[in-house]
């Protein structure tokens, strides 16, 4: 084990340049794992773990549900990484942030990860400001993956929350979600065809606003919208349509700001015989969008943590035969835990722990099925070599172990023991 004696120094080479500004395009990460690779620390066995685990992360991502709220360890003895597998449709923004207790030197990378452009894998999207925030907004429905990693040797606790949240400003002024009458896909003429949008309901002469600064495209009126009003958002390619208004305030041409009266809710065109609504609509390069991710506020909050979080970072055991949940709150995953499973807790959230297994599978498990390694199991006497690690060829802590040792906890065969002078595995035949 590395004591805080050789880590100071190590951690100080390693870092002694951090004040410079990030250049060349590359994040953080990158740049503090050039710094690793040119003081050779990249084919060490600690700093082969910190590629491996970034590597790992990507590869092998938890998947989560949105919102989400967790509280973490990042151990200076264990280089680690966590990957979050996250769904966004078209039109959410995904906010991320990550609050840190860190040592004075150590820093938090914060990456958000999607489909290559090149066709397999993945690549790097943005990465968070130093601030711990990171805002992204889905073009398209995706797939994207959340890595967050420590520096070497640095232990740091962390608070994470993701969320989402509508990438537009509502239309509607005084609107909200309850406001939303009628939604996509909706039926229309019969059967005839389909609603290509959401209607807003509100007063007669409500203000319309701009959802986003840009530039009035068109201003019409006629056919099935009546008075309509069209608005392209800058560095968006996207158009937004206002229809059935009773007023059009704006002019072709004109730049608005977000929040800016472009008309009055009406019922004009086909709706007429309706009462007054906004009839909002999303166009992109192959036709309309589905809106109500663009402008649905997210009104569930992320589970409130009850784990104990002065367990983070240490080792427990399950209490009962126990499914290693993939996801926090789903029924069942693999493997199945047996009784007396040694565990780390990486993070707390909601009801749920997130653990790691020995051999470096992760996953979750409820708060209610692991206690801590604070009584034996049972009095083991064999004298076979204590291992480092609960694996054949491990390295040997020592040949020679007392003849009795306390168990505390089982992986594969494996006994974990400790008397609070010697602690390692044993292999029990």
């Amino acid at each position: 084990m590395i004591t805080m004696i050789f880590c100071l120094p190590l951690l100080l080479l390693i870092t002694g340049c951090k004040s410079n500004m990030i250049g060349g395009g590359k994040s953080p990460q990158e740049s503090y794992g050039d710094r690793l690779k040119r003081v050779g620390l990249d084919s060490s066995a600690m700093g082969i773990r910190w590629f491996a685990a970034a590597e790992k992360s990507l590869v092998t991502p938890l998947a989560i549900q949105l919102p989400f709220k967790e509280s973490g360890f990042f151990s200076p003895y264990d280089p680690i990484a966590f990957g979050y597998r996250i769904a966004l449709r078209q039109g959410q923004q995904l906010n991320v942030t990550v609050n840190t207790r860190p040592d004075l030197r150590s820093k938090i990378f914060i990456e958000l990860w999607g489909p290559s452009r090149k066709g397999t894998g993945l690549e790097l999207l943005q990465f968070a400001d130093s601030s711990g925030m990171l805002v992204h907004e889905a073009k398209a429905d995706v797939s994207l993956v959340l890595r967050i990693q420590s520096e070497l040797l640095a232990p740091l606790s962390y608070e994470l929350t993701a969320s989402t949240g509508p990438s537009l400003a509502f239309p509607v002024s005084g609107g909200s979600n309850k406001s939303i009458g009628s939604i996509w896909g909706d039926s229309r003429d019969a059967g005839a065809r389909s609603h290509e949008g959401i209607d807003i309901f509100a007063k007669r002469g409500t203000p319309v606003l701009a959802a986003a600064e840009g530039r009035i495209s068109a201003v019409r009126e006629g056919g099935l919208g009546g008075k309509t009003v069209w608005l392209r958002p800058s560095g968006k390619d996207i158009n937004l349509y206002y229809a059935h208004l009773d007023s059009q305030l704006v002019s072709t041409g004109q730049k608005v700001n977000a929040g800016d009266t472009v008309g009055l809710v009406g019922n004009t065109g086909n709706a007429r015989n309706t009462p007054s609504h906004l009839h909002f609509g999303v166009y992109g390069n192959s036709g309309a969008i589905d809106p109500i991710y663009f402008v649905r506020t997210e009104t569930t909050k992320p589970a409130s943590i009850t784990g104990n979080e002065s367990w983070l970072g240490k080792a427990v055991r399950t209490t009962i035969k126990q499914n290693l949940l993939p996801t926090p709150g789903v029924k069942s995953g693999n493997p199945v835990l047996d009784k007396s499973t040694y565990l780390i807790i990486t993070a707390a959230i909601g009801a749920y722990y997130k653990v790691l297994l020995p051999d470096r599978t992760e996953g979750f498990v409820p708060v209610s099925a692991v206690s801590p390694l604070d009584r034996s199991l049972e009095t083991i006497t064999q004298t076979t070599p204590l291992l480092f690690a609960p694996v054949a060829g491990s390295a040997i802590v020592t040949a020679a172990p007392p003849a009795s040792l306390p168990v505390k906890a089982w992986f594969n065969g494996f006994a974990y023991v400790d008397n609070g002078a010697v602690r390692g595995w044993m292999f029990i035949r």
